[in-house]
């Protein structure tokens, strides 16, 4: 086992249910028939992986953890105000683990098996849920308000077409389905609840993870050879790195992020 440590000082409003159909049109959605199979998104190929390797490691931010601020509730407060509200911009456990960071691999077309289902994104507490999500390009992403109180999804991509729809409460209307067509790291706010954001990071192959609570995260059934190795935090500096993976090897590689 290889194990390197990297010390990086980083620094509208529609009520219905429609679905992107990729080419700038929309269409009715409905909920996926249950036989339904997921496919991978165009351009990624399934095959065998012979030899397969492991990228494994540790994120943790350089610095002492710092206390989550409390954000203001403003509007709504009757279902919003219910419960202290906390950002989740920067989650560090107590030994400095860093929570929500997406790493992955680029330029993969083909490799281990990937149904990329849909991805869900709930308003729930008025919070987003999950903070950080991932989508498969060209599969749906569905936008869930479970609150009691209208939402909003306005998001602000870098690469893909702009999302901008109100949801209605909890029981009124239908979720929104939408499909992304490029790789992008996404932002995602709510109009009516300023406080309230969260993050889609689109990727175009299966190679990625979400850093869990202690900051650890592990990919696997990776195809031997080089790969340029992508680590994003929504506000700290995105790192790229070469790695070379050798059959069977699991590699372990930890970085520490700093901010600016």
């Amino acid at each position: 086992m290889n194990r390197f440590l990297v010390l990086l000082a980083i620094l509208p409003l529609a009520a219905c249910s429609r679905e992107d159909a990729g080419d700038g049109s929309e269409v009715h959605a409905s909920p996926p028939a249950k036989s339904e199979e997921a496919q991978p998104p165009d351009g990624y190929r399934v095959t065998s992986v012979e030899n397969d390797a492991t990228l494994a490691g540790r994120v943790r931010f350089g610095g002492a953890p710092p206390a989550r601020a409390r954000l203001e509730v403003d509007h709504d407060a009757g279902t919003c105000g219910a419960h202290e509200i906390l950002s989740e911009e920067l989650l560090v456990s107590a030994d400095g683990g860093l929570a929500g960071v997406v790493v992955w691999l680029e330029g993969i077309q083909e490799g281990k098996d990937w149904s990329a289902g849909e991805t869900i994104l709930d308003q729930k507490g008025c919070v987003y849920h999950p903070h950080v999500a991932v989508a498969g390009v060209g599969r749906p992403i569905r936008f869930v308000n479970s609150d009691p109180v209208i939402h909003n999804v306005n998001t602000f991509p870098r690469k893909n077409p702009p999302i901008n729809v109100s949801l209605l409460p909890e029981g009124s209307g239908r979720p929104v389905l939408k499909k992304l067509r490029l790789p992008d790291e996404i932002k995602v706010t709510c109009d009516a609840h300023k406080w309230m954001s969260a993050w889609i990071v689109v990727r175009d192959n299966p190679y990625y993870a979400v850093t869990k609570e202690d900051g650890s995260f592990s990919i696997e059934g990776l195809p031997p050879g080089s790969h340029k190795m992508v680590v994003w935090h929504e506000s700290l500096t995105r790192i790229e790195k070469e790695v070379e993976l050798a059959r069977d090897q699991t590699l372990e590689l930890d970085f520490v992020l700093e901010k600016e």
